[in-house]
């Protein structure tokens, strides 16, 4: 025979172990919610790195890429539309410098811009 008295100890016991599942349940619907956030954050850092990589590469193209004249040229990729711009800058001197500029921004988000500027000799002038 169980006592009364250990009878309600076994109670008590018992909604103590349901109120530590609800616990450990609660804890594990804050971290499945935490760990969603961190991936949703993490995908778009991906994302706005990957573009800037693509970024760079296409501004280092365009900087490399030779030119036969002074003017301004423009196109777009499916991910940027850019701007190239290749202007005298009238130093005196025995070698005309000119002012080579980049300008590209994203499709995706406007806000995102790249640019990159440099010196270098002007191409050669084409008798008219």
């Amino acid at each position: 025979m169980v006592s009364e008295c250990e009878e309600r100890i076994e109670a008590a016991d018992a909604g103590y172990a349901s109120v530590e599942a609800l616990m450990a349940a609660v804890v594990l619907a804050s971290a499945l919610a935490f760990a969603q956030g961190a991936y949703i954050k993490a995908s778009v850092a991906a994302d706005l790195g990957l573009d800037l990589r693509r970024g760079r590469e296409l501004a280092a193209y365009l900087m490399a890429r030779p030119l036969t004249g002074i003017g301004t040229q423009t196109g777009q990729t499916t991910l940027f539309r850019w701007t190239l711009q290749l202007t005298e800058t009238g130093q005196p001197g025995r070698i005309d410098v000119c002012r080579r500029a980049v300008r590209i921004e994203s499709r995706k988000a406007a806000t995102r811009t790249f640019a990159l500027a440099g010196l270098e000799p002007c191409p050669p002038k084409v008798a008219a």
